[in-house]
């Protein structure tokens, strides 16, 4: 059974304070630009999960990303039907933030990622001919051979250590 997204996040999301920023303005236009030059994907990720610092200067750019350089889609690394809730709340409003969350990937089931579901079905209203859509991103699939290698490895390592024990 998936846990459930905490009390915090159960009412309507709230934006978070200009002064919580953790870049300054200038700074975000000029990454945003310097990410878009070019580009039709952009991709942003993370080096860890449930980091609050991290997800608010990614949800920032892809803000700047969609409004000012005109991406419209965003992929989340999570089951298609996930995605497809998350596409239907924030095209139609069904339902709120929340609630479309209730069964995504657990890092996904955070107070942030309610707030940025609802600047994008904000956005989306302001847009409805050209709207942000959510689709999902298989995560990688290791196959059995890769444990394998990995296996061999560490077996190689160990051997390394014992001998020179």
């Amino acid at each position: 059974m998936t846990p459930a997204i905490p009390a915090a996040a159960a009412g309507p999301a709230r934006p978070r304070p200009a002064a919580t920023a953790l870049l300054p303005d200038t700074t975000l236009d000029e990454l945003a630009a310097a990410i878009a030059a070019g580009a039709t994907v952009a991709g942003l990720g993370e080096s860890t999960r449930f980091a609050h610092e991290t997800f608010t200067v990614r949800d920032q750019l892809f803000r700047r990303l969609a409004g000012q350089h005109r991406f419209r889609a965003l992929a989340l690394q999570d089951h298609a039907a996930v995605a497809a809730m998350l596409d239907r709340y924030i095209t139609t409003g069904e339902g709120t933030a929340s609630s479309a969350l209730d069964n995504a990937f657990r890092p996904w089931r955070t107070a942030e990622m309610a707030t940025a579901l609802e600047w994008i079905r904000e956005f989306n209203t302001g847009n409805p001919h050209d709207p942000i859509r959510i689709f999902a991103v298989k995560p990688a699939q290791p196959q059995p051979a890769d444990y394998d290698a990995v296996l061999g490895l560490n077996d190689t390592e160990a051997g390394i250590c014992q001998s020179e024990a």
